[in-house]
């Protein structure tokens, strides 16, 4: 009886050993699968593969939840990547509106400057004019005193001469007279 015992012991021992491994495969191997594809997604980057599911029992609810998380994480990324892009185009836009901007500035400046030139040179014609109608008013003043004065003695030297003319008429007929 004790060889039978230590054969069915010894028996139920293997039989355990048989089961317990593939009992463990069969929770091992889906699990080492799924941490082998999240390697390879991680070193990679490529959030397109999926896990394969073996079955419907916690791991392949695991396996489910796993997909579903990439299935998230690509549509982020494709997201991010459109963002990326829009972003990119803005900003080609946004330099090519400032070049705009800094050429329209740029004429501004220039046409500034223009204006500024032209507003010296006026006012410097301005003061030209200026001093020339006060050296005219100066000289009309200084013709306008000798005028007087040409007048004054205009009138003297017809006084004299009436004068003149008196003395001679005077002198005449007192010749007459002798």
């Amino acid at each position: 009886h004790v060889v039978l015992g230590v054969v069915v012991l010894l028996a139920s021992g293997l039989l355990t050993l048989v089961l317990a491994a593939a009992f463990q495969r069969s929770i091992t191997t889906p699990i080492r699968e799924l941490a082998e594809t999240a390697r390879g997604i991680s070193e990679r980057k490529d959030y397109t593969v999926r896990a394969v599911r073996r079955s419907n029992d916690e791991t392949g609810r695991l396996t489910d939840a796993f997909n579903l998380m990439l299935d998230e994480i690509e549509g982020g990324q494709d997201a991010l990547q459109r963002a990326n892009q829009t972003l990119r185009a803005q900003a080609a836009q946004l330099t090519e509106s400032a070049g705009v901007l800094l050429a329209q500035a740029r004429r501004m400046l220039d046409f500034a400057s223009q204006v500024a030139s032209i507003a010296s040179g006026t006012a410097a014609a301005v003061e030209q004019a200026s001093r020339t109608v006060g050296e005219v008013r100066q000289t009309a003043q200084v013709t306008n005193q000798k005028a007087r004065l040409v007048a004054e003695n205009a009138q003297r030297a017809v006084q004299i001469s009436a004068s003149g003319s008196r003395s001679t008429e005077e002198t005449a007929a007192g010749m007459k007279r002798i």
